[in-house]
């Protein structure tokens, strides 16, 4: 039984270490597989980098070209709206200034003559409130001569005629 025994002992020996053999020759292989992947997809990466910052790097350049061409092109009809503004102004400005002194002037005038009309107005009617105290004065007078004048046109009449026969019986 020892020879069996050893024998089947050996036979299991040999099967571990042939099991051993094949998962260190199957390990192998997938890293040997593994570093060449990688180095094929390293390969790629650096061929499909280097062509995708090519086309980004022009993509910009374009975006540039383009951004500039219109900056530029707004920027000259800007410019030039401006100085003609400007220029429009400046010649204005002027004869704006010559209307403003004009507007001036016109206005003073025009607050001179007010006060003048303004104070002559204020006399003509301190002149028509002394003339309605002269026509009341005068009223009061004549109405005053009137009453005199009935008294003694009264009296007059009383003198003239008077009455031989008495007093009028009743």
């Amino acid at each position: 039984m020892k020879h069996s025994n050893e024998k089947i002992k050996r036979e299991i020996d040999f099967a571990v270490e042939n099991h051993q053999y094949l998962e260190e020759k199957r390990k192998h292989l997938k890293d040997s597989k593994r570093e060449s992947n990688d180095s094929k997809k390293e390969k790629r990466k650096h061929s499909t980098n280097k062509m995708c910052c090519w086309m980004i790097f022009i993509v910009l350049c374009l975006a540039i070209l383009v951004i500039f061409y219109f900056v530029r092109s707004i920027k000259t009809n800007i410019v030039d709206d401006y100085y003609n503004k400007k220029e429009q102004i400046e010649k204005i400005l002027p004869q704006g200034k010559e209307d403003v002194k004009q507007g001036i002037e016109q206005g003073e005038q025009l607050i001179g003559e007010t006060k003048e009309n303004f104070e002559d107005l204020q006399q003509k009617y301190e002149q028509a409130k002394e003339t309605i105290e002269d026509v009341q004065e005068g009223y009061e007078k004549a109405k005053d001569t009137y009453e005199d004048i009935q008294e003694l046109k009264e009296k007059a009449e009383d003198f003239i005629s008077p009455d031989p026969v008495g007093p009028e019986p009743e």
